[in-house]
């Protein structure tokens, strides 16, 4: 049941993903000028993207696209076969690999279907690139991947070091 909630989670993040870069698309391309949200903090602006963040790689669009489809076709039935085997349960971790892979696939079907990435966030404050929601929930999946990690290793370090003492005695000594 978990597989088809996750499944159905995934393609509404992309479906919402898809619908906001349409409604961007049409909208911010009939403007020349960007669309200012918040006044010195955030504007809307069209970018089409054929790199990767920062736009890097944008010479190699086709060899981009086909190493960000295997990466995500493998993370994505890793993730599901975690799934099926009961490992991977709802967690942080679950919610971070929903997001890392629905921001990826998002963006991964603008790559195959217009064979670029449609960008549309400009923070004004600061000199950073243009960027959109599937962007976002792969930054916060990653995020949230990033404290579970943090999290785990301090509670299995806890752990080894109780282990340690229960084997050892409290004055360390066996």
């Amino acid at each position: 049941m978990l597989a088809v909630i996750t499944a159905l989670l995934m393609i509404i993040l992309v479906v919402i993903d898809q619908m906001i870069k349409l409604i961007a698309q049409y909208f911010l391309t009939a403007s020349e000028e960007p669309v200012t949200v918040i006044s010195g903090f955030l504007q809307l602006r069209y970018v089409e993207n054929t790199g990767a963040a920062f736009g890097f790689f944008s010479e190699h669009t086709g060899a981009l696209t086909a190493v960000t489809t295997i990466v995500i076709a493998v993370i994505t039935v890793l993730f599901f076969v975690g799934i099926f085997t009961k490992r991977v349960r709802p967690s942080v971790m679950y919610v971070s690999l929903l997001f890392l892979l629905s921001g990826g696939i998002g963006n991964l079907v603008d790559r195959i279907w217009r064979g670029y990435v449609i960008d549309y966030i400009e923070p004004t404050f600061v000199q950073f690139a243009v960027f959109n929601f599937a962007d976002c929930l792969v930054t916060v999946g990653a995020f949230l991947l990033v404290c579970w990690l943090i999290y785990d290793i301090i509670v299995e370090t806890k752990r080894e070091y109780r282990r340690k003492r229960e084997n050892t005695g409290e004055d360390g000594h066996a």
